[in-house]
């Protein structure tokens, strides 16, 4: 559990709350309800537009409360289960991070980078959108240097606890 976000779109529309299922938000909850939208979407299941949600909430994360959709990239970082999914989330979310918010999340994103073999094979699959010659995106090369990185390696990193 963790601090309440402003209701997203979805919510408005909707009139519930799909991340909160005990009345109380959760970063879990909606990590891995994207996690099963996105394995569900590879699947081509019909079951994955009933948790596009999840999508919603997250983008609307990034934009109006960052730190809470930092910890969401970071619980998905630990819960992938596939290459697919790490590109998935490096160029969707975590990117989106930085581009908007990459001077605030710099220092924490190296640490747990030259920490986290996971971490840094999810951060490799982030583009600079423009912003190749910023100070966070030079940061952000160094650490890639280093691997695993996502278009050379074609296995997962095990998982090894980033989010907590």
């Amino acid at each position: 559990m963790t601090q309440e976000p402003p209701p997203c779109i979805f919510c408005y529309g909707k009139e519930a709350r799909p991340c909160a299922p005990e009345g109380l938000f959760d970063v879990s909850w909606v990590a891995h309800s994207y996690l099963e939208h996105i394995a569900r979407s590879e699947n081509h299941e019909a079951k994955a537009e009933a948790l596009f949600w999840s999508y919603n909430c997250i983008s609307d994360l990034v934009e109006d409360t960052p730190e809470i959709a930092f910890q969401i990239v970071l619980i998905l970082a630990d819960g992938l289960t596939s290459p697919r999914q790490a590109s998935i989330v490096a160029a969707g979310f975590l990117e989106d991070i930085i581009v908007k918010h990459g001077p605030t999340f710099i220092d924490r994103i190296e640490e747990i980078a030259y920490r986290s073999p996971r971490f840094r094979y999810v951060l490799s699959g982030v583009w600079p959108q423009g912003e190749q010659d910023s100070a966070v995106w030079k940061r952000i090369a160094a650490i890639r240097e280093n691997g695993p990185h996502i278009d050379k390696d074609s296995v997962l990193p095990p998982p090894d606890g980033v989010h907590q």
